[in-house]
């Protein structure tokens, strides 16, 4: 599998044609904006993508693949994409809920926590097609399937050793945006910012946030121990997915079957990339302990119990961010499914 993703595909740097123009080449332009660094799994899942969708169609797109933020970060990724600045964005999906309300959803307090039991099967079956309709609706993109798994969110601090949720209490934090994100972190005392990526490592480093709200991916793909990180609460405070969007015009300008190869291959690529991110997080986690981070992982009770504290504020934000209450009753019903399945053993 590490094989698998470690063919790397030619990032060409030039300037920007007419949305859906032909490149010199005589190729069809697909441009794709990431702004995490070259070795991040999602970059690597998108390499892979751009090499079996050349093989798939020879000679039919001309694919430059702008990483570490080199022309957008992924707050405006997805007004590029409409703009006609890119063909292919995958925005984490929050990012989307400035567009479309519902987006918010995965951040509420009902998904703390949850095991990959039960949170897997209610993204996949449930809340993710729902979203991805509300997202074409509001938006001028098409958005494939299925969305690229990063992980989950947990909390790593620089000084002080997080052993509880009462140890966010005063934590400057670092966060990638989602209204609901930042609800959340403050309902547990924390004071969450948002921050470009590029700019994390050096406000870190000069202690101008005490903590970050990430993935293990994202700790080591930066070596955010070298930025000071020394401790991590795993209490899995929400997962994070990519959605890719592919401009609608862009789309349009595709015929039918270059249309079918261009999302089976994009499945072909998230099957192995789900497998790859999974073990990519593991692995990171492994790193982050080589490099003396402590970890604390808190009990399912504990988790049980911060979960059930802060669904009590779930209506208020659910009126607040104006998530629709017909995807909140969907995704309620799911995980009780969910978790029903499991014998309510969360774990």
């Amino acid at each position: 599998m590490r094989a698998f993703f470690a063919t790397i595909v030619a990032i060409v740097i030039g300037g920007f044609a007419a949305p859906g123009a032909i490149a010199g080449d005589g190729l069809q332009e697909l441009r794709i904006c990431l702004d995490t660094g070259p070795n991040h799994l999602r970059n690597l899942a998108v390499r892979q993508f751009a090499e079996l969708l050349e093989a798939a169609l020879p000679g039919r797109f001309h694919i430059r693949i702008f990483d570490s933020g080199q022309l957008y970060n992924d707050r405006d990724a997805t007004k590029a994409l409409i703009w006609g600045d890119m063909e292919l964005a995958l925005p984490t999906v929050i990012q989307l809920a400035r567009f479309e309300p519902a987006a918010n959803i995965t951040s509420l307090p009902m998904f703390y926590g949850l095991s990959p039991r039960v949170l897997d099967p209610v993204l996949d079956e449930t809340v993710g097609p729902a979203l991805a309709g509300r997202i074409e609706a509001r938006l001028p993109v098409v958005v494939l399937s299925p969305n690229l798994d990063l992980g989950y969110v947990h909390v790593f601090s620089t000084n002080r050793s997080i052993r509880s949720v009462h140890d966010l209490a005063g934590l400057k934090v670092r966060v990638f945006g989602g209204a609901a994100n930042l609800k959340r972190l403050k309902a547990q005392g924390a004071n969450p910012v948002v921050i470009p990526w590029a700019d994390t490592p050096l406000a870190l480093s000069q202690g101008n946030i005490d903590a970050i709200a990430s993935s293990f991916e994202t700790l080591q793909s930066a070596s955010l121990w070298d930025a000071g990180i020394e401790h991590g609460f795993e209490d899995r405070g929400m997962f994070i997915q990519y959605v890719p969007l592919v401009r609608r015009s862009f789309w349009a300008g595709l015929d039918p079957a270059t249309q079918a190869t261009f999302a089976r291959t994009w499945r072909e690529a998230m099957s192995n990339a789900r497998v790859f991110s999974a073990s990519r997080q593991e692995e990171a986690r492994k790193k982050a302990l080589e490099h003396g981070v402590t970890l604390t992982t808190p009990d399912p009770q504990a988790i049980t119990s911060e979960r059930a504290r802060l669904r009590e504020l779930q209506d208020g934000m659910v009126s607040e961010l104006r998530i629709p209450p017909e995807i909140v009753r969907l995704a309620e019903e799911a995980i009780l499914a969910a978790l029903s399945r499991q014998g309510d053993d969360d774990e």
